[in-house]
């Protein structure tokens, strides 16, 4: 599991019961946080609540490496509560101050829901999604999932440029069809 620093700046933390598309994009939100707040995020992958059966081995979709550095337990998520902030305080101040300060005094940042670019009224939200693709590429997956993205990457290579490729994991078919639970 991920080192947790208390002295140091807060991290942005991703915490998500539902399933695969929600995780990517919250950790996707996390990295593109870091990168403009200096920061770093954790990521609870196992929360209270959670009824994600196919996804309970993440090292079928992270490399080893990754799920060190970023992920963290319930019970760490937990023992960070007393000084985590939800992302929400944030999103109605006018400039990123309250934020820069928050994080600086050790303050973290919970991400716990939303399903779309999470941008302050500061910054421009179609310049973020413009990010969005290659931010994918600072998600370390593991050897099975990267040689499979290379295939696709590789196969569309000499066609259009792509936007996107989605495959589905049974998100909204967890028992019942079309049975989308949180």
């Amino acid at each position: 599991m991920a080192r947790l620093d208390a002295k140091g700046r807060g991290f942005f933390l991703g915490q998500r019961r539902d399933q695969l598309g929600a995780r990517l994009l919250m950790i996707l939100t996390s990295i593109r946080l870091c990168q403009d707040y200096n920061a770093d995020f954790r990521f609870n992958w196992f929360p209270p609540g959670a009824d994600a059966p196919t996804l309970n081995n993440p090292g079928e979709l992270f490399s080893k490496a990754f799920i060190d550095q970023h992920f963290i337990s319930t019970e760490e998520m937990d023992g960070l509560e007393e000084k985590t902030e939800p992302i929400w305080k944030f999103l109605k101040d006018k400039s990123p101050k309250a934020l820069e300060q928050h994080l600086a005094a050790g303050g973290h940042v919970l991400l716990d829901e939303g399903f779309d670019i999470i941008a302050f009224p500061w910054e421009d939200t179609e310049e973020l999604r413009a990010r969005f693709p290659d931010l994918v590429s600072q998600i370390e997956f593991s050897p099975t999932v990267a040689g499979r993205i290379a295939e696709i990457d590789t196969a569309l290579r000499d066609t259009r440029s792509s936007v996107a490729y989605h495959i589905r994991r049974g998100d909204i078919l967890n028992a019942d069809p079309w049975m989308h639970k949180q």
